[in-house]
């Protein structure tokens, strides 16, 4: 649709209105964005908000990879597999899912290596269409899911540590702390815009703790003040979205990671002489689980509500459901202060990656704690002679399993050589929608030029979720920009990678084909076109029509249309209305009544701007036509 203002519309003079239409088809392929550029109009006050949606519906099973069989599978091509070029993928071998290589750090600049943070802090953006990167240097960079740089890491901004959460809901936003202030990262193009959300006067510094996220809300994070070794300090949590401390009374004098549960509790690893230690938001302390050890733990809420943490029992019985009270992950509600269920038994060395709470599936990675020589080492210089006979089930791979133990998904061996050293460990790393996989992997790359320590990485993504069950959706979905501003838009649903364009472009704007970056042209009083394209269709479909659907089985559009009393069946196309289908007949159904199309796969086909029945068709649809119609009241 075009949309039309009048002088009361008000907006600023020489401003641009972005308007996101109602052009938007589940599972489809693109959509349509008219962007009305006004150079007309006074302003007396702001009209539109920007507004941001959530991640799309996760898909309930992994699109990719193999249901458990129990059995040990050694890698294909082990000691002569050559990764592809950044922003290119490969299938895995066993377990056939796609993985793209989004770094090469030995030519990126600058040659450093690189890798995300950590399992329990996501790298992805609310929409899955981002990454942050973590570079050995101790700055983060920004890439989409196909490897491009989004922003360099010489336009981010400075921060006491590489630990920057993105916000759950708005995936142009981060959050960071800078000295003793907690700000808020606006990804803009290549740039970000820094806004002070809070100045922690009473500390000289504040730091953000190794490995923590937001809680799933977005609302709630642990930071500590004057922090010493590691997380030691003064445990603070505050809360965004009151812009208000709730508690800083907790100290602690020793502290080796923190994690923050949905409630906003904290699961303190190591930490003034505990194991693990869970405290409430006041800084109390909740529950010292009696484990005998520490271990890689995650915490989340269950597909019943519970709030969980995830964790190897240690041979501790009360906190164990797992054959094996030491080679397993159990799941524990922390209410109940009682195990749920068994995650997974029988396997190696973990890392483990809990965002997806609402879909419920986790994300487990497996490495080699040994010492070199050992099964995974570079070859041929540290591998074991009999690599073979060492290989364990579920060694070097990367795996879903949903909350309740009920599937194991393996998707992949990450093929990095992991007992090499920390960064070598792949830390898989699941996005909040269950979209996607982040995981790191050496490749055997030995010879990366860097020198000792050798830390060489890379990044690597996996798509696990059908993505055709997501709607394709572009964000922001409205916003006011002056004209020769800019705006970057993200795509998620559908099917990566995305092409985004200007169908019509009356105001001289560009767009960055693969970013998503746009800008304003110089011409006021007209109307730019933006679409967005999915890699999976043609978008001349979802161009004609704003509910438009792919027929898998006959590979041709279906739109619904509606008729009722007073009504005929119409379909807008290039703004004309035109009657399709049923002949152009009105239908009684009376004055309250109203009889519409449900969405099934019927045989239409476009000619010219009418949909038509498809030759041979015809007799199939005037016997199942009368289906094909239910009758609703408004």
């Amino acid at each position: 649709m075009i949309l039309t203002y009048h002088a009361q519309d008000k907006l600023r003079s020489g401003e641009l209105l972005l308007w996101r239409t109602s052009l938007k088809a589940v599972g489809q392929k693109c959509i349509v964005y008219f962007l009305a550029i006004f150079g007309f109009l006074a302003y007396s006050g702001g009209l539109f908000a920007q507004s941001f949606s959530s991640s799309a519906t996760p898909a309930s099973v992994p699109s990719c990879g193999q249901v458990d069989d129990g059995l040990i599978h050694i890698p294909l091509n082990y000691n002569s597999f050559t990764p592809p070029a950044e922003g290119q993928s490969y299938v895995d071998s066993q377990y056939g899912c796609t993985v793209t290589r989004l770094t090469d750090s030995a030519h990126d600049s600058p040659v450093v290596p690189r890798h995300h943070y950590y399992s329990t802090l996501t790298p992805f953006n609310a929409n899955s269409t981002d990454i942050m990167v973590f570079l050995d240097n101790g700055s983060n960079e920004i890439r989409d899911i196909r490897g491009n740089v989004i922003v360099r890491a010489a336009s981010m901004p400075n921060s006491n540590t590489g630990v920057e959460p993105w916000d759950p809901t708005n995936p142009n936003v981060f959050y960071y702390v800078n000295g003793n202030q907690f700000l808020k990262g606006t990804v803009s193009g290549a740039t970000v815009t820094s806004t002070v959300l809070h100045t922690f006067s009473t500390f000289s510094r504040v730091v953000i703790p190794d490995e923590e996220d937001l809680t799933d809300d977005g609302t709630k994070i642990w930071l500590i003040g004057n922090p010493g070794n590691e997380c030691a300090g003064t445990g603070v949590l505050y809360d965004r979205s009151t812009d208000s401390v709730i508690s800083q009374s907790l100290q602690l004098s020793s502290c080796h990671k923190i994690q923050i549960f949905p409630s906003g509790k904290m699961l303190c690893t190591n930490c003034n002489g505990n194991n693990i230690t869970i405290y409430n938001t006041d800084g109390s302390v909740y529950w010292n689980p009696p484990y005998t050890a520490t271990a890689h733990t995650e915490v989340g809420t269950d597909l019943q509500g519970r709030e969980i943490m995830i964790s190897t029992a240690n041979g501790v019985a009360s906190l164990n459901a797992c054959a094996d009270p030491w080679s397993s992950l159990t799941v524990i509600d922390i209410n109940a202060k009682t195990p749920t269920s068994c995650l997974i038994n029988g396997i190696p060395a973990w890392h483990v990656s809990y965002r997806d709470s609402s879909a419920g599936w986790v994300a487990l990675s497996f490495f080699d704690q040994g010492a070199c020589p050992d099964y995974s080492c570079f070859s041929p210089l540290n591998l074991a002679p009999a690599w073979q006979n060492l290989w364990t089930h579920y060694a070097e791979e990367v795996v879903l399993v949903k909350i309740d133990g009920s599937r194991i998904q393996r998707l992949a061996h990450h093929r990095s050589r992991s007992a090499e050293y920390y960064w070598a460990q792949s830390h898989a790393a699941i996005s909040r929608d269950g979209r996607y996989v982040a995981f790191d992997s050496n490749m055997d790359i030995s010879n990366s030029g860097f020198v000792s320590p050798n830390q060489y990485s890379d990044v690597y993504l996996i798509p696990v979720m059908a993505t055709s069950s997501f709607p394709l959706v572009i964000s922001p979905a409205a916003i006011t920009l002056n004209t020769a501003g800019s705006q970057t838009f993200s795509a998620s649903g559908g099917t990566a990678p995305y092409i985004f364009s200007i169908v019509t472009n009356n105001s001289g704007g560009t767009i960055n084909a693969s970013t998503g970056s746009y800008t304003a042209g110089p011409k006021g009083g007209v109307t730019d076109v933006v679409r967005i394209t999915d890699s999976s269709s043609s978008s001349g479909c979802c161009r004609q029509h704003p509910q438009c659907h792919r027929c898998r089985q006959y590979n041709e559009c279906l739109c619904d249309g509606r008729e009722g009393s007073g009504y005929i069946t119409r379909d807008y196309i290039n703004h004309e209305q035109v009657g399709i289908a049923y002949g152009n007949r009105k239908q009684s159904a009376g004055s309250r009544g109203l009889l519409e199309r449900i969405r099934r796969c019927q045989y239409f086909r476009y000619v010219g701007k009418h949909l038509e029945e498809s030759p041979g068709a015809k007799q199939h649809n005037d016997r199942n036509r009368r289906s094909h119609l239910v009758r609703r009241k408004y």
